[in-house]
């Protein structure tokens, strides 16, 4: 409780500096419990690094000189695009419909129970 009631007060600061900037609490970060409306908050930086985390690499693939890798994290689905064999994301692709995994059914890989 002291560490969220420090996050808010350095918050409250940030605000008045920064205008509307939004910066979510850490304890955002460590929850696997994370839904498509918090994680559109977060800058893509952030996103990466929740994904890389705490999410479940489901599977990769190539569209003309683009890879991209699939991550499952929450109730949705989050796609990596990056120009091929670079590091450097371009964006990151959200969706709770499973049409957008149409193009990855063959090569998604499940954990073994």
């Amino acid at each position: 409780m002291v560490k969220l009631a420090l996050w808010r007060r350095n918050m409250r600061k940030r605000r008045r500096l920064n205008g509307k900037r939004t910066i979510l609490p850490p304890h955002i970060f460590t929850t696997h419990r994370v839904n498509l409306l918090v994680f559109k908050k977060l800058p893509m930086g952030q996103q990466a690094d929740l994904l890389r985390q705490h999410g479940h690499f489901l599977a990769e693939r190539r569209e003309d000189s683009f890879q991209l890798r699939l991550y499952a994290l929450g109730d949705f689905y989050a796609e990596e695009w990056r120009v091929y064999n670079e590091e450097h994301i371009l964006f990151i692709h959200l969706f709770q419909h499973s049409g957008g995994l149409h193009e990855y059914l063959a090569k998604i890989q499940l954990p073994e129970v």
